[in-house]
Formats: structure tokens, C-alpha cells, sequence
């Protein structure tokens, strides 16, 4: 599912709904949702911020953070996510040689829910 979210945000610059509804689904089934509280708050830090990153992109994050166990994986995913995020932002520099074309950040963030 990760790499659909990923392939469909590079190809049409969106998350679709559906897909993190099916990613949610799946981790009520599978874990408790431990850290609702701070996905909470990403959700509204996020929505604050919609200038800059899209609100599928904040939807997705908050779901990453709402399935970690603890602060210490939610920790290691944004890490990891951060890495992706600078490498994306490599790739599109070198691709298309200007800072204002808006990459995807849905792929970098599938690394957070893959980890």
C-alpha cells in the first residue's frame, strides 16, 4: 500500500483518501493506536501549514505517528523520513535545476510507514 500512496502522489500529486482509510484499517487490526495524542497534534500543526505540504501529506504523517509503539520508533521514522525527504529534494534539484518545482513528499513519507 505504501508504494501505491508513493506512486500515485509522484504521478498525480495526491493521497487519496481511501488508501489511508485501507492503511488505517489495517492498523486497527494490527497494533493499538498508541500515540494519539501527538497525531492529533500533527494534524493540527499540520493543517496550519497547508501553504507548504499538502493535506494528504499531513494525513499520512499523523498516521505514521498514530502506529508507532513508542516516541523512540516515532523518532527513528522521522529520521528516516527527514534522510528521504533530503534525498528527494537532491534529485529534484539535480532534475530540474530549480528550487521552485514542488516535489512529492508522499514517497519520503512511505518511508516513515514502511520502517
Amino acid at each position: 500500500m505504501a508504494l501505491k500512496i508513493a506512486y500515485t502522489d509522484i504521478r498525480e500529486k495526491r493521497i487519496k483518501n481511501h488508501d489511508l482509510s485501507l492503511i488505517l484499517l489495517v492498523s486497527l487490526l494490527h497494533h493499538h493506536l498508541y500515540q494519539y495524542k501527538y497525531a492529533f497534534l500533527v494534524l493540527v500543526l499540520g493543517f496550519l501549514l497547508l501553504k507548504f505540504i499538502g493535506a494528504g501529506d499531513v494525513k499520512l504523517l499523523a498516521l505514521i505517528v498514530l502506529m508507532k509503539a513508542n516516541a523512540t520508533a516515532t523518532f527513528r521514522s522521522l529520521q528516516y523520513i527527514a534522510i528521504a525527504l533530503a534525498a528527494l529534494a537532491l534529485l529534484y534539484l539535480a532534475i530540474h535545476r530549480n528550487l521552485r518545482v514542488r516535489a512529492p513528499i508522499g514517497p519520503a513519507l512511505c518511508v516513515g510507514l514502511l520502517i
